[in-house]
């Protein structure tokens, strides 16, 4: 018997297929890494409570648990506290940082001077 050879188009669907399967479990590997159950919920810490990150939150919220909010205004931290009154508050998400432990993700949420330090924090916290 003599296989057929595979066709541009079968190799590209193989292709997407594998490589699918390869990014939906690199989501989930870090969960099972850590010991957690999948079904578990995320502790998730937001930098940047208004704007992107009020719009961002609401359907993290759904499914997640917001445990951290982080935000440089008293007024827009106010706002998202109310929400979620039980997340820790900070002004700095560097002192955020210090107790990473305590969440599992972070939502970063703020302008684009700022972004890449609190991006590379979250990386080196393997967040």
């Amino acid at each position: 018997m003599t296989s057929k050879p595979i066709t541009r188009r079968q190799f590209n669907r193989r292709t997407l297929k594998v490589a699918g399967a390869a990014v939906a479990a690199s989501f989930a590997a870090p969960a099972f890494l850590r010991g957690r159950n999948l079904n578990n919920k995320l502790d998730i810490a937001i930098i940047g409570t208004g704007g992107r990150g009020a719009a961002d939150t609401g359907p993290i919220a759904a499914t997640e648990n917001i445990v951290a909010l982080c935000d440089v205004s008293s007024d827009v931290m106010g706002a998202a506290a109310a929400k979620f009154p039980g997340a820790k508050k900070y002004k700095d998400f560097r002192k955020m940082f210090d107790d990473s432990a305590d969440f599992d993700a972070v939502v970063i949420a703020v302008p684009e001077h700022t972004h890449a330090l609190a991006t590379m924090m979250a990386i080196k916290n393997a967040k």
